[in-house]
C-alpha cells in the first residue's frame, strides 16, 4: 500500500521530518510492531522485521557533540526502566564477569529503549539485527544461529559487544548518579593490639610450661608414689634370701606382701564389705519371697 501525503495547511509539518504529516503515525506503529515481536512476530525473519522497523543505528553525529545539560535528561528518562543495581550488573557483564544468560532480564528493556531511539548507541547492522533477535523476540542463541547462519562464539562475541557500548554510554552520561544511589561498602579499621607478637608468644609459652610443670609435680606426688611401695620387713628379705644371703640365678626375689588383697586391687575393705552386706540381704528377700 502506497500513502501519498496530502498538502493541506490544516497539518504543523516540521522540515526536518522526513516523514511530513505521517511521522507520527510512523512512530506509533513502529512501537505497536516492536511490542508485537514478542508475540505474534516472534518467529518473523530478522531480515523483514529490521526492513519494517527501520531503526536508527547510527548516532555517530550525537557522539560527537560534547556532553550537555541533555545527558541528564536523558538518564532521567532511563532510570525509570534501568535501575542502579542493573547498571552493576551490566557493568560487571563486560568485565566478564557473569554469564550471558544472567542478562536476560535486562537486555529485552535495553532492546525496547534502542529501537525507540532513547539510546543513541551506534551499532552494526548484525549487532542490530541480535539485538532485536535476542530483545524482542526473545529467542535463544540455538534459534539465532539456524536464522544468521552464524557461529555461537560469533553470536556471544557481538552480544558482548553491544553490552560494552551501552554500559560505556550509561556510565559516561550517569556515573556520578549510579553510583551514588549504590549502597556503600563500611571499612572496617584495624586496631593493632596492645602487644607485640614476640611478646603474645613469650606469653603463651611460659603458661604452657607452666602447664607441664604443674602435670609433671603432680605425677611425682608422694601418696601417689605410695600406692606402689612395697611393705616389708628385714626378717621377710632374709628368709627369701637363699644359699647365705645369695641372689637366685633368675634374679628375682619373692617377698610376701602385707596388704590385703582388696588393697593390692586399688579396692578399700569397706567396699568389699559393702558388697557382702547387699549380697546376704538380697538372699533373705529372695527367702521371704519363696516362703
Amino acid at each position: 500500500m502506497m500513502l501519498r501525503p496530502l498538502n493541506s495547511n490544516e497539518f504543523e509539518v516540521h522540515g526536518s521530518d522526513q516523514w511530513g504529516f505521517f511521522g507520527p503515525f510512523y512512530k506509533v506503529f513502529k512501537r505497536k510492531f516492536a511490542r508485537q515481536l514478542t508475540y505474534c512476530f516472534r518467529t518473523m525473519e530478522y531480515k523483514l522485521a529490521m526492513s519494517v522497523l527501520d531503526p536508527k543505528i547510527n548516532f555517530t553525529d550525537m557522539e560527537l557533540e560534547p556532553p550537555s545539560f541533555t545527558s541528564e535528561g536523558i538518564w532521567r528518562s532511563l532510570s525509570d526502566d534501568i535501575s542502579a543495581f542493573d547498571m552493576k550488573m551490566l557493568k560487571d557483564f563486560a568485565d566478564n564477569l557473569l554469564d550471558y544468560r544472567v542478562m536476560s532480564e535486562l537486555v529485552p528493556i535495553l532492546a525496547r529503549i534502542y529501537f525507540r531511539e532513547k539510546l543513541p548507541v551506534t551499532l552494526s547492522y548484525a549487532q542490530a539485527s541480535l539485538l532485536l533477535c535476542m530483545g524482542l523476540q526473545l529467542q535463544d542463541i540455538t534459534c539465532i544461529q539456524e536464522q544468521t547462519k552464524l557461529e555461537r562464539t560469533q553470536i556471544l562475541s557481538l552480544f558482548v559487544k553491544i553490552m560494552k557500548k551501552f554500559h560505556k554510554y550509561l556510565y559516561g552520561i550517569a556515573s556520578n548518579e549510579i553510583l551514588s544511589s549504590l549502597p556503600e561498602i563500611k571499612e572496617r579499621h584495624l586496631v593493632p593490639h596492645s602487644i607485640s607478637v614476640g611478646e603474645d608468644l613469650s606469653e603463651a609459652a611460659k603458661q604452657v610450661e607452666e602447664k607441664m610443670k604443674n602435670e609433671t609435680e603432680n605425677l611425682l606426688n608422694p601418696d601417689l608414689l605410695q600406692r606402689y611401695a612395697i611393705l616389708d620387713k628385714e626378717s621377710d628379705l632374709e628368709n627369701a634370701l637363699q644359699n647365705g644371703r645369695k641372689m637366685p640365678a633368675s634374679g628375682v626375689v619373692s617377698v610376701k606382701s602385707n596388704r590385703s588383697e582388696a588393697e593390692k586391687h586399688g579396692k578399700p575393705e569397706g567396699h568389699e564389705r559393702g558388697k557382702k552386706r547387699s549380697k546376704e540381704h538380697t538372699s533373705k528377700s529372695n527367702k521371704k519371697v519363696k516362703s
